[in-house]
């Protein structure tokens, strides 16, 4: 009997080995936004958009906390009308949870900081940062390369409520494309969308 249920044991490990799929392409997909429009992903795709996919759950207090950068993404990048699209996939909330989550964390903390700007745009070795804030808080920036991944940390310390420019030595960095996060307290409050 102990070998009949070691050779089962083998067998399920064996199949659960030849069942995990290498996927090199994102298959297609349809989704219903909360106003009814229907999205499919390779219409997007054929179109020449990006599509930026970001999973949350209603009940997810990091995924509201994140909203704001993501809202921020979304508006700096035309709204949905230019290069970039951005969906956001609620994981198991109904519908009222989903805009209950969209009302209370998707402007959280957006209008604190407003009217930031990176020059020179592109830059070569530093890259100053100027905007109001309209309340004070300890500011911190964090500068994301193309992967997401953090390559450079400022903290800029505490500001007043007023206009504020905080250069970024930022030489180091390789040529590409980049994200400032602008942080209030810890807080997303800001994205810029820079490049070297």
């Amino acid at each position: 009997m102990k070998q009949f249920f070691m050779l089962c044991a083998l067998c399920l490990r064996v199949q659960l080995a030849f069942a995990q799929v290498s996927i090199t392409e994102a298959p297609d997909f349809t989704l219903t936004d909360i106003h009814g429009g229907e999205h499919h992903l390779y219409e997007l795709l054929n179109d020449g958009k990006y599509v930026m996919i970001k999973l949350y759950a209603h009940w997810c207090g990091p995924c509201c906390a994140t909203a704001p950068a993501v809202k921020q993404v979304y508006e700096n990048f035309g709204c949905n009308s230019g290069d970039l699209v951005v969906i956001g996939l609620e994981a198991d909330g109904t519908l009222a949870q989903t805009e209950e989550f969209e009302n209370n964390c998707g402007a959280a903390g957006v209008t604190l900081i407003a009217g930031f700007e990176a020059q020179p745009n592109p830059f070569t070795e530093t890259l100053s940062i100027t905007g109001t804030i309209a309340k004070p808080a300890h500011v911190q920036m964090e500068v994301l390369n193309a992967l997401g991944q953090i390559v450079l940390q400022h903290d800029a310390g505490q500001w007043t409520a007023g206009e504020h420019t905080t250069d970024l030595p930022a030489a180091q960095l390789p040529q590409g494309h980049y994200f400032v996060h602008l942080l209030a307290n810890g807080v997303p409050a800001a994205t810029l969308n820079v490049q070297k």
